[in-house]
C-alpha cells in the first residue's frame, strides 16, 4: 500500500474513533438530561406535598393560638350520650390528682366529671337524607343535579349553623347547591374535604353520618373551652379544637371511635386523656 494510501487509512480511522467517542458523549448526555428532568418532577411533586403539609401544620397552629379559658362549673344535666359520643363538663380548678373510677359499661363518675355510657361500635349505617336537626341541618340532593365535570366531590363535615352535607359542586349553580352554599373559608371551625373518587367520598360520608359525632358537634356552638378526647380512633389523644379532632385525633375516620367532649382548658383534657391511658382505656383503629 502506498504511503498516500496509509495516510487516508489513518484519516479514516481516526475518523471513525471521533465519530464512537462523540456518539459515547452524546448519550451520556441524553443520559444526564434525562435524570436531570426526572429529578426536577420528583422536586416539584416533593415541593408540592411539602407545600400541602406547611398549609395544614399552619392552619393547625392558628387553631392552637386560643385565648386561655376560664373554668366552667361541673354540669351534672349532662344529656346522655348514643352509640359513641360523651360528654365531659369538668371544672378544672378541681381536677383530682390520683386517677378516678374506670367508666363502666352501666355509666359512672370520673372525679369531678359525668361521663356517659362507653360506646359500642355501630352496626348499621343512617341515611344519608336526614331530619333536619335542632342545630345544624342536611340536605337532599336535588333531582336535577348534574355532576360537575371535573368529577370533584366535597364533604362539607362541619358548615354554617354546625350543618353537613355531601356536595358535586364547589360554587352554587342556577339549580345545584354547591359546598359553599354552608361552608365558609374565612370560618376556622368549618371543615370540608375534597375527593376525586365518588365512591370513597360516598362511603366515607356514610361512615360519617353512622357515627354519632355530627350529633355531638351539634348540639352546642364552638366555644373557646370547648375540647375533645379522642379515646378509640386513628390516634387517641386530646384535642384543642374541632378541626384539631378531625385532622389530628380523628384523621377522617369514623368507624368505631370514641369521642368525648370536654369543657375546660387544654391542659384539663390532656390530664383526663393520660387518666383513659393509665385505665388501659384508649385504643389506636387501623383502617
Amino acid at each position: 500500500m502506498s504511503n498516500a494510501g496509509a495516510e487516508r487509512l489513518k484519516v479514516v480511522l481516526s475518523s471513525v474513533e471521533a465519530g464512537e467517542e462523540l456518539s459515547l458523549s452524546q448519550n451520556a448526555l441524553l443520559r444526564h438530561e434525562i435524570a436531570r428532568q426526572e429529578a426536577e418532577e420528583q422536586v416539584q411533586v416533593y415541593t408540592q406535598r411539602i407545600k400541602h403539609d406547611v398549609e395544614n401544620i399552619n392552619r393547625l397552629l392558628t387553631q392552637a393560638q386560643i385565648s386561655p379559658s376560664k373554668p366552667v362549673p361541673n354540669d351534672r344535666s349532662t344529656p346522655a350520650s348514643n352509640r359513641s359520643i360523651g360528654t365531659l363538663h369538668l371544672d378544672d380548678s378541681h381536677v383530682p390528682s390520683t386517677p378516678p373510677q374506670s367508666p363502666k359499661k352501666s355509666g359512672g363518675r370520673l372525679g369531678q366529671a359525668t361521663v356517659s355510657t362507653p360506646p359500642a361500635t355501630p352496626t348499621q349505617l343512617l341515611a344519608s337524607a336526614r331530619t333536619t336537626p335542632a342545630r345544624g341541618c342536611s340536605f337532599v340532593e336535588d333531582p336535577n343535579f348534574t355532576p360537575s365535570r371535573n368529577g370533584k366531590i366535597y364533604i362539607v363535615f362541619l358548615g354554617r349553623g354546625n350543618g353537613y352535607g355531601l356536595y358535586h359542586r364547589w360554587f352554587n349553580s342556577k339549580n345545584t347547591a354547591g359546598a359553599l352554599s354552608i361552608y365558609d373559608p374565612d370560618c376556622h371551625n368549618h371543615i370540608v374535604k375534597k375527593f376525586v373518587d365518588i365512591q370513597e367520598a360516598q362511603r366515607l360520608y356514610q361512615e360519617y353520618l353512622a357515627s354519632d359525632i355530627p350529633d355531638l358537634l351539634q348540639k352546642q356552638e364552638p366555644a373557646d373551652n370547648e375540647r375533645f378526647i379522642v379515646v378509640e380512633g386513628s390516634a387517641p389523644m386530646a384535642c384543642r379544637n374541632r378541626k384539631d379532632l378531625f385532622f389530628g385525633g380523628l384523621q377522617f375516620r369514623f368507624q368505631g371511635a370514641t369521642v368525648y367532649r370536654y369543657l375546660g382548658s387544654f391542659e384539663g383534657a390532656k390530664a383526663k386523656f393520660r387518666e383513659f391511658q393509665k385505665e388501659g382505656l384508649t385504643r389506636e383503629i387501623e383502617y
